[in-house]
């Protein structure tokens, strides 16, 4: 990478950080404007479950629109957890992050700041944030024609990705490390709060991640279906060229790779211990789907219960 691509992208970084505070994000405000796609993709998930994968591909399709980090940073009325000393852990302030009391006023505010970050000729617009999941019904209700897209990812991947993911020194957290059965409990309880709303919306899709790192082409012509739009087999919409996603590269996290089933790098990294603790803790939403202890060593990725 040249230098000067470097210091573009911390330039760019920079200036992204600075727009995200909350007191500038009000004096933005008036540069916003209406938005009124033909439809809303929200993309809900776990933390380290795809999530902004899927967000980032559909973000890049004709005719969709993405943002340039989680929404709920870039508005000022979604609470996220890191505020409150929680970084990758909203399970700890779950009462804290709803959106009790919040109508079609603060609804208009939200999509007047997103505005500012959208491309004008999107149809449709795709916002990720973890705490999305949260606040599903009060999105359906102000954001006409939401589609949610729910990524779920095996609990043991999940788990050690976000012991080992969490900025731990950046938020004030009390651990310098989260002990992994909090970490699997953050997953059981987004899996809870996601099937507890499933039934009240009315454009619900869960995706496993491991069919969609498996079999990217099925799933996005599976997803595609799912939002109204018909597609040339490729994720676009007929009469549109779009590229093989399941063959390009995407730059996530800071990490360009094609897309890979990364369950097995996370499963190297749990112990024994581990394993039966995440067991244990998360039993009732890992029978749910389907997923079955990995066994300690050098594996390959198993087997799901596959999609739903």
């Amino acid at each position: 990478m040249s230098l000067r691509v470097t210091m573009t992208r911390k330039m760019h970084n920079a200036a992204l950080g600075l727009l995200m505070k909350k007191p500038l994000q009000g004096l933005l405000l008036p540069l916003g404007r209406p938005l009124n796609p033909e439809k809303w993709i929200f993309v809900v998930g776990c933390y380290d479950s795809g999530t902004t994968l899927l967000a980032t591909i559909l973000g890049h399709l004709p005719g969709f629109g993405g943002l340039p980090n989680e929404g709920q940073f870039l508005t000022d009325m979604l609470p996220y957890p890191e505020t409150h000393g929680w970084p990758r852990m909203f399970c700890q302030c779950l009462d804290k992050l709803g959106m009790n009391g919040a109508g079609e006023a603060e609804a208009e505010r939200i999509r007047r700041q997103w505005s500012i970050w959208y491309p004008k000729d999107a149809r449709y617009l795709v916002e990720k944030s973890i705490t999305g999941m949260i606040r599903m019904e009060f999105l359906q209700k102000h954001f006409p024609n939401a589609y949610f897209i729910h990524i779920i990812r095996d609990g043991y991947a999940v788990a050690k990705g976000i012991q080992r993911n969490a900025n731990m020194t950046r938020w004030g957290t009390p651990y310098d490390e989260y002990p992994i059965e909090m970490c699997a409990r953050q997953w059981l309880v987004a899996d809870d709060v996601a099937t507890e709303q499933a039934g009240r919306l009315e454009h619900y899709l869960p995706v496993y991640y491991e069919d969609f790192a498996e079999n990217t082409g099925k799933s996005m012509r599976r997803i595609m279906e799912f939002l109204g739009i018909e597609s040339n087999g490729a994720g676009a919409e007929s009469g549109t060229e779009c590229p093989d996603v399941g063959s390009e590269v995407w730059r996530v996290h800071g990490m360009r790779s094609t897309i890979v089933n990364m369950n097995d790098r996370e499963y190297r990294l749990l112990s024994e211990q581990d394993v039966e603790i995440i067991g244990e803790v998360a039993r009732e939403g890992l029978e749910r789907h389907g997923y079955a202890p990995p066994e300690p060593g050098v594996r390959e990725p198993l087997e799901t219960g596959g999609v739903a």
